[in-house]
């Protein structure tokens, strides 16, 4: 009344003993409704005759044949077992160097046929199916028909069902001997069966070896020891519950998937902070790993971990070790190319300097110039906006009375308006020595600068002769700033402005212009780089400016503080800007003979110029 359905020995019957016992045995297993006993693949085992057993081949089976595990022959229970009892295999192997046997046979190939596995056999006789109902697609399923319906059961090319590992506590579990001493009493009257005892009317009971000790012991995910009959216990439990652990495969599409996300990672975080670049792909690591335990611990769906998860760590760390070599090169090379440009730039610097001192050298620096000539007093700055400018001045002599004065503007900064500053004051002082006029100076020195000049580099010149007995002054304009002409009482005025910068065109023609200076008066020469100075608002000193503040009582001023009152009231308005400009100046008032010149005390009291 109570007896179970199928009764299952997760242990071999191979080995003949005493007849006595074995047809004890025999006779006993009769008695129940279904028996299922182990047996085991052989090579040096006999061929299976099938048609002596009540165990059947399977015949539907679809696919490679060969892939399924097994041998020529088996090793099968005794004959008097096989006579009222069915066998299944028990063949399982470690599926890694760990041990652990995560898949399952659940057929097995003797010789040229298919039989089932002890826990394929138990659930075929459980609902009572007979092996030719069952269809096996190696690599999909296995169908077998069951009171709910078709039940599919996912295996591998090789035949095989992925175990989905349940704890132990999840199987009801009684001691053989208690089951045996419990019935013995209850027969002998001494006690009844307990009540509290695993019911088993109608299921499926499995004995197998579970003592410690025993060879039928192995590790599994759940424990570092377990008995063995624990794998067909969770196949059971998996084809009876439909509990199945499908596991995905790495390729195709994980592995597409991965080498995808990888690529994009490492593209999208090519040039990021070696942090950032490392907490990425560790933040996606750890999504990853998180959705497959959740898949795996409610859907029973394991997702490739191993491969995908520490290849893409070795990927990123070999990207943040490749870039951070490279950086340690690329710092090591910056640094070297960094003492070479500093080398370079202080041997630019060296001959820049040496530049500067040249060209400061043609120009005149000693004032006053000309101490014993009283009818006279000059003075001139320049202050290249660079090491070395293109603004030029010039004053000397020519013959006894006749004073020469220049000043330009080349056009460009640096050395290149430096060297063409350099030939144009040359040019021009060779036509005044042979006597030229300032225009006909002008004009004869437009036409040898022009030659060659394929840079077309121009230069502004105001130019004038002063007698310096009478006060007659004969001067023309190339196109420079209108000189300011001081009048000793204060007042200011602009020459005109006319004429056209030399150096580009030739044949150009100047007009000479005349004027008489009074004793006390003067002209007051600059180049752009004064009226167009800017301060830090980006505002210009302008010509307003200018007028402003050489309009002072000029027969209180000397020529040299004058013009370092000019340069100072510049500097004032300037303020922390950048000098983008080369600012010359030069002041000359005409004393005649009779205008003495300052006395040595006012000149001590003019401040002296200093650089912007």
């Amino acid at each position: 009344m109570n007896d179970p359905a199928v009764v299952t020995f997760d242990l071999l019957f191979t080995e003949v003993g005493q007849k006595e016992d074995d047809a004890y045995f025999a006779e006993a297993a009769g008695m129940l409704p279904h028996l299922v006993t182990g047996a085991l693949s052989d090579k040096d085992a006999t061929p299976i005759q099938s048609g002596t057993f009540r165990t059947k081949p399977i015949p539907s089976v679809h696919g490679d044949r060969s892939a399924i595990s097994g041998k020529s022959g088996a090793r099968i229970p005794i004959s008097e077992l096989n006579a009222v009892s069915w066998f299944g295999f028990v063949d399982s192997e470690p599926s890694g160097r760990d041990g652990v046997r995560r898949r399952l046979p659940l057929v097995i190939r003797i010789g040229d046929e298919v039989y089932p596995s002890l826990a394929l056999q138990s659930v075929l006789l459980f609902w009572n199916v007979a092996p030719d109902k069952v269809d096996v697609q190696l690599g999909r399923w296995i169908d077998v028909p069951s009171p709910d319906g078709l039940c599919r059961i996912p295996i591998t090319e090789r035949g095989e069902l992925w175990l989905n590992y349940r704890a132990s506590d999840r199987f009801s579990v009684w001691s053989y001997t208690g089951l045996l001493d419990a019935l013995y009493r209850d027969a002998t009257g001494e006690k009844p069966f307990p009540a509290d005892a695993p019911g088993v009317k109608g299921k499926i009971v499995v004995v197998g070896q579970v003592a410690s000790g025993l060879t039928d012991l192995g590790p599994s995910p759940l424990e570092a020891m377990s008995p063995l009959v624990l794998t067909s216990l969770n196949a059971l439990n998996s084809i009876l519950k439909r509990d199945f652990l499908r596991v995905v495969p790495l390729w195709p599409w994980p592995l597409i998937l991965w080498a995808a996300s990888a690529w994009a990672s490492l593209f999208g975080l090519r040039n990021q902070h070696i942090l950032r670049s490392l907490l990425l792909p560790v933040a996606i690591m750890v999504l990853y790993v998180g959705a497959a335990w959740m898949l795996f611990a409610f859907k029973s769906i394991a997702l490739p971990v191993a491969v995908p998860v520490f290849g893409l760590a070795i990927i990123h760390v070999g990207k943040v070790v490749i870039e951070w070599v490279e950086q340690v090169f690329e710092q090591r090379r910056i640094s070297a190319e960094l003492a070479r440009a500093t080398e370079s730039k202080k041997l630019l610097e060296q001959e820049l300097e040496i530049a500067r001192e040249i060209q400061m050298s043609t120009l005149p620096r000693e004032f006053p110039p000309f101490p014993d000539r009283v009818e006279i007093d000059l003075h001139a700055i320049m202050v290249p906006a660079k090491f070395v400018g293109g603004d030029l001045y010039e004053f000397f002599f020519v013959g006894e009375n006749k004073l020469f004065f220049v000043i330009g503007d080349v056009s460009g900064k640096g050395v290149p308006a430096a060297l063409f500053m350099t030939m144009a004051i040359a040019v021009i002082r060779a036509h005044v020595i042979a006597g030229r006029s300032p225009a006909e100076t002008l004009r004869r020195s437009n036409n040898v600068l022009t030659m060659r000049n394929e840079r077309c580099t121009f230069v502004t010149v105001f130019c004038g002769l002063l007698d310096t007995e009478t006060g007659q002054l004969s001067y023309a304009n190339g196109g420079h700033n209108p000189p300011v002409l001081l009048d000793g009482e204060g007042g200011v005025s602009f020459l005109a402005q006319e004429g056209t910068a030399i150096g580009v065109l030739e044949d150009l023609e100047f007009e000479e212009r005349e004027l008489t200076l009074k004793p006390g008066q003067g002209l007051f020469l600059y180049t752009d780089g004064v009226t167009e100075a800017i301060d830090t608002k980006k505002e210009m000193f302008s010509d307003e400016r200018l007028l402003a503040a050489l309009n002072v009582r000029h027969s209180s001023f000397s020529a040299e503080r004058l013009t370092t009152k000019l340069q100072q009231e510049l500097s004032e308005f300037v303020g922390d800007a950048a000098q983008f400009d080369d600012i010359t100046a030069l002041t000359l008032f005409y004393r005649g003979k009779s205008d003495v010149p300052k006395s040595a005390n006012d000149t001590n009291q003019a401040a002296q110029a200093q650089p912007l």
